[in-house]
């Protein structure tokens, strides 16, 4: 288990190009001055960081569990930690 700020974060946009990222709890994780296009990016990958953890972690587990290359046949686990994967890209994606 990490001991970062529990998920889901999110990114918002303050006035004057000032982008800060909050944790569930509302606390203000990081601000990030400047609102060009490389900083959005850099936000929205910041806030899907607990998410794309989550999901490689489940991914691994996944795998861990699978010996004999059932997820070849559609396993629970792999359909829940493909989920996972594709809502934290999207979330980083700023899908």
């Amino acid at each position: 288990m990490s001991n970062h700020s529990p998920a889901p974060w999110h990114a918002l946009r303050a006035p004057h190009g000032v982008i800060d990222i909050f944790d569930k709890n509302e606390h203000d994780l990081v601000t990030i001055f400047g609102d060009d296009a490389e900083k959005k990016a850099n936000a929205r990958l910041m806030a899907a960081a607990p998410e794309l953890l989550e999901a490689l972690q489940a991914l691994r587990l996944a795998r861990e569990q699978d010996k004999y290359r059932s997820w070849e046949k559609g396993v629970p686990e792999f359909a829940k930690a493909e989920a996972l994967a594709d809502a934290a890209i999207a979330k980083a994606a700023g899908d």
